[in-house]
C-alpha cells in the first residue's frame, strides 16, 4: 500500500478526519440559512426597476395639438442630446402629456435620471399655465391585493367610504401604500345665476378671485419676542360647502355685507370629467393594496383582510368590498410546493438509497437536501435577491438532481468498505477517487443555467434570479458532499450480516433491514454483470452501428427541431383569471358615443356569458373609463370550473 503515507493529505482528507469541523460548516448552512431565510424580503414577483424614465407636463385645458406642440414636442427635442435613451415614446391627451424613456441596458439608471432632470429644467418655452414637469423612474411595485368597492349609494358616499377605507389601510405597518384608482375628486360646486350677477354687477371671475383669496393655507413667516419665536399662518383652508356660506363678496357703504350663499347655490360634488368605474353596472372604486418591503405577502394579506372583514360588517348594505385579486395566494400555493416536494424529496432519496445502500449512508447523503436548499439563503445578501416565485421555482428545479455528487461520494466511500477499509480510510480514498469527477459534473450543470443570467430586458430582471439561486444550491451540495459528507461516513462502521441467519425485525431491526437488502443487491448484481453487462458487451462489439444510431437520433432531433414543428414561447401561456378588452377612442369623444361603445362591450360580453355557464364562468364586468381610453375586464371563475378557456 504505496499511497497508505500520504492519502491523509490535503484539504478533503482533513476534513473527513475532523467531523467537529465537517459539523461546524454544516451547521453554518442549516442554522445560518434558515435564519437568514428569515431576514430575507419576501415578494411574488420580482422587485426591479423597468428602465424606463418618465417626465409628465399636466397643461389644464389645453387640446392634445396644443400640447404636443409646446411642450412634448420641446421635451423630445431636449433630451436628444441624453445618453443611454433608447427609445422615447409620448402619451397625450387633454390637459397632459407624458414621455416615457426606454433605456439602453448598459444605461446607469440613476445617472441617465438626473441628466433628463438637468435637461428637462432647462427648458424655458412652457406655456405659462403649464404645471411644473415630473421627473421620474418607474420602478415595479408588487401589489398584494386588489379590491373592488362598489354600490348604488351616492358617488360622494362611495368616495367618502373609499377614503376611509384607504386611511386604515395604510395605517398598517405592514401595508407600503394604497392607491385609489378610477375615482373623480371631490369638489365643492358654486353656482351663481345670471340674474345675480347683472343685479349685483358681479363677474364670475371677480367671485372665483374672492373664494380664491379667502380660502387658502399659507406660511406667514417667523415673529420673534421676548419670549420665543412665534409661527405665523393664515388658516383659511375650507373643506365643507357649508363653510363657504358666509364668504364675504362685497361690503356695501352702509356697513351690510352680502355673503356668498346670498347670491349662489353652494353644493357638494365631484369632478364632472369623462373618467369613472363600474362593477356590474353599478358605481365603482378601484383600490390597490401594495406590501411593505420587509413583510412577506401572507402575512400582508391577512392583516389587510381582518379590516377588509370588519368594513364588510359596517358598511350599508347596498355597498359592498370585495377582493378580485389575492396574489398572496400564488405565493402560497408555489411556497407550498416548495415545502411538499423538499420533503417528499428527502423521503425518497433515503428510500431508494437504503434499497441499494446501508440506511445509516442513505440517512446522511439525504441530509444534503435541506443542507444545501437552505445554505443557498447565503447568496441572497450579497446577490440581493428576494424570496418570490422564481427563486422558489428554481429551489424546485434543483430538488431533483441537488444529491447526485452526495449520492456518488456516499457510494464511492461504501465501495471501499466492501472492499475491507475501515471506515476512516474507505472515506478518505472514496472521496479522493471522485472528487474531481463531482466537481466537474456540478460545474457543468451550474454552465447549463448561466445563459440565463445574460438575458437582456425586462426578461433578463425577472429570470436573473433563477440561475443564481441554482449555482448558488449547487455550490452548496458540492461543499456538504465534499467535506461533510465524508466526515459522518468516516465514522460509520458497515453492519456486518452473517450469511443464512434469519434476523427477526423487533430483536435486530438493523441487521434485518441490511439482511433484506443483501438479498436484494445479489439480485441486482446478478441483473447487472449477466443483463445488462451483456447488453453493454454488445453494444461495444458493434460500435459502429451504435455510433450510426446516435448520430441518426441526433439528425432526427434536429430536423423535427429545424422543421417548425416545434413550438417556441419563451413565457408559455396561463389560463388567466380574466379576459381583458381595451379601447383607444378619438380624442374629446362625447359622452353619449363613449356609452354606447361601453353598452355594446358589456352586452357583448353578458352574451358570451349567458351562453356559457352563466354564474359558472364569470363573477362580474369591471369597466374603466379614463377620457379617451376604456378598459373592461370580465372576472371569470377558477380555471377548473369556468365551462370554456379564457382565450
Amino acid at each position: 500500500m504505496q499511497y497508505k503515507d500520504d492519502i491523509y493529505k490535503g484539504p478533503l482528507s482533513w476534513m473527513a478526519r475532523n467531523t467537529v469541523a465537517a459539523n461546524i460548516l454544516m451547521v453554518v448552512l442549516l442554522i445560518g440559512g434558515m435564519l437568514v431565510s428569515t431576514q430575507v424580503t419576501k415578494d411574488v414577483f420580482p422587485s426591479f426597476a423597468l428602465g424606463t424614465i418618465t417626465v409628465s407636463v399636466s397643461y389644464p385645458g389645453a387640446t392634445p395639438t396644443e400640447i404636443e406642440k409646446s411642450i412634448t414636442n420641446v421635451i423630445e427635442d431636449a433630451l436628444e442630446s441624453v445618453d443611454g435613451i433608447k427609445e422615447t415614446a409620448a402619451n397625450i391627451s387633454s390637459g397632459t402629456t407624458t414621455v416615457t424613456l426606454t433605456l439602453q441596458d448598459y444605461a446607469d439608471e440613476n445617472k441617465v435620471l438626473q441628466d433628463v432632470k438637468a435637461e428637462v429644467d432647462r427648458i424655458t418655452t412652457f406655456p405659462k399655465d403649464a404645471e411644473k414637469p415630473v421627473v421620474a423612474l418607474r420602478a415595479r411595485h408588487v401589489e398584494v391585493l386588489n379590491l373592488l368597492l362598489y354600490g348604488n349609494k351616492d358617488y360622494q358616499i362611495l368616495r367618502y367610504w373609499a377614503d376611509i377605507i384607504k386611511d386604515d389601510l395604510s395605517q398598517s405597518p405592514l401595508v407600503a401604500r394604497v392607491d385609489v384608482e378610477g375615482a373623480k375628486d371631490l369638489e365643492i360646486h358654486v353656482e351663481v345665476p345670471q340674474d345675480n350677477l347683472r343685479k349685483y354687477g358681479l363677474k364670475l371671475e371677480e367671485i372665483a378671485q374672492i373664494i380664491g383669496d379667502t380660502s387658502i393655507e399659507l406660511g406667514g413667516g417667523t415673529l420673534e419676542t421676548r419670549s420665543g419665536d412665534i409661527l405665523l399662518r393664515v388658516d383659511e383652508r375650507r373643506d365643507y360647502a357649508s363653510e363657504f356660506a358666509d364668504i364675504v363678496v362685497r361690503t356695501n357703504e352702509d356697513g351690510s355685507r352680502l355673503l356668498l350663499e346670498d347670491i349662489a347655490d353652494i353644493s357638494e360634488g365631484v369632478e364632472d370629467v369623462s373618467r369613472w368605474s363600474e362593477f356590474n353596472g353599478e358605481d365603482t372604486i378601484f383600490l390597490a393594496v401594495y406590501k411593505n418591503e420587509s413583510n412577506d405577502p401572507v402575512t400582508v394579506a391577512n392583516a389587510a383582510l381582518k379590516i377588509i372583514n370588519y368594513y364588510n360588517e359596517i358598511l350599508p348594505g347596498d355597498i359592498r368590498l370585495e377582493i378580485r385579486s389575492n396574489l398572496s395566494d400564488i405565493y402560497k400555493a408555489r411556497s407550498e410546493i416548495l415545502i411538499s416536494n423538499a420533503v417528499s424529496g428527502v423521503i425518497l432519496v433515503f428510500i431508494c438509497l437504503a434499497v441499494f445502500l446501508r440506511p445509516s449512508l442513505a440517512l446522511w447523503v439525504s441530509l444534503g437536501i435541506p443542507t444545501s436548499v437552505l445554505g443557498a439563503f447565503w447568496f441572497f445578501i450579497p446577490f440581493n435577491l428576494t424570496v418570490n416565485i422564481i427563486t422558489m421555482f428554481a429551489f424546485i428545479v434543483t430538488l431533483g438532481i441537488v444529491v447526485d455528487d452526495a449520492i456518488v461520494v456516499g457510494e464511492n466511500i461504501s465501495t471501499w468498505q466492501d472492499r475491507g477499509k475501515s471506515a476512516l480510510e474507505a472515506a478518505v480514498l472514496g472521496i479522493r477517487e471522485v472528487a474531481m469527477p463531482v466537481v466537474f459534473s456540478v460545474l457543468t450543470n451550474m454552465l447549463t443555467f448561466m445563459p440565463i443570467l445574460f438575458v437582456p430586458g425586462i426578461m433578463g430582471k425577472i429570470w436573473v434570479g433563477l440561475p443564481l439561486i441554482i449555482i448558488a444550491v449547487f455550490t452548496c451540495s458540492l461543499i456538504e458532499s465534499l467535506f461533510v459528507l465524508p466526515a459522518h461516513l468516516s465514522h460509520q462502521q458497515k453492519v456486518v450480516v452473517e450469511p443464512g441467519r434469519h434476523y427477526i425485525w423487533w430483536k435486530e431491526p438493523i441487521k434485518w433491514i441490511c439482511s433484506k437488502q443483501d438479498i436484494f443487491n445479489k439480485a441486482f448484481m446478478y441483473f447487472v454483470e449477466y443483463r445488462y453487462g451483456a447488453f453493454v458487451n454488445f453494444v461495444i462489439k458493434n460500435r459502429y452501428v451504435t455510433v450510426a444510431v446516435g448520430v441518426a437520433l441526433l439528425i432526427c432531433s434536429l430536423a423535427y427541431a429545424l422543421s417548425g414543428r416545434l413550438g417556441f414561447d419563451l413565457m408559455p401561456k396561463a389560463e388567466s383569471d380574466y379576459s381583458f378588452a381595451e379601447l383607444t377612442m378619438p380624442s374629446g369623444a362625447p359622452k353619449q358615443e363613449i356609452d354606447r361603445i361601453k353598452n355594446h362591450l358589456v352586452d357583448a360580453a353578458k352574451e358570451v356569458i349567458d351562453e356559457n355557464g352563466g354564474e359558472e364562468l364569470s363573477t362580474g364586468i369591471y369597466v374603466n373609463i379614463d377620457e379617451d381610453s376604456m378598459q373592461i375586464r370580465v372576472y371569470l371563475t377558477d380555471a377548473d370550473v369556468r365551462p370554456i378557456t379564457t382565450e
